[in-house]
């Protein structure tokens, strides 16, 4: 399933593969910029915890790679999504 993406008077079509290399490539870039990956660090920390919670009595080791990546693309996805259909502002602490 190709995506298409207009932009002003530029339309770009690409393959699921080529975008998903596209966004691991910019997260990739940003991921070098620390200021931004603490909150992607702490986030998935809440994950983790929440996942414990709602499961105490499964280890970790039970789950599968492709069911992690599934779990964080997921929430990424429905994140974004909360973000985008809501008038959320986010207020960072100063430190």
């Amino acid at each position: 399933m190709p995506f298409k993406i207009t932009s002003g008077n530029q339309t770009l079509i690409l393959s699921e593969e080529d975008l998903f290399t596209q966004v691991l490539g910019q997260a990739l870039k940003e991921q070098e910029e620390k200021n931004k990956i603490d909150d992607v660090e702490k986030y998935v920390s809440f994950i983790e915890t929440i996942l414990m919670n709602l499961n105490p009595n499964k280890n970790n080791l039970d789950v599968t790679f492709r069911q992690i990546f599934t779990i964080y693309f997921l929430c990424g996805y429905y994140y974004k999504i909360f973000l985008s259909k809501n008038n959320v502002e986010i207020i960072k602490k100063e430190t």
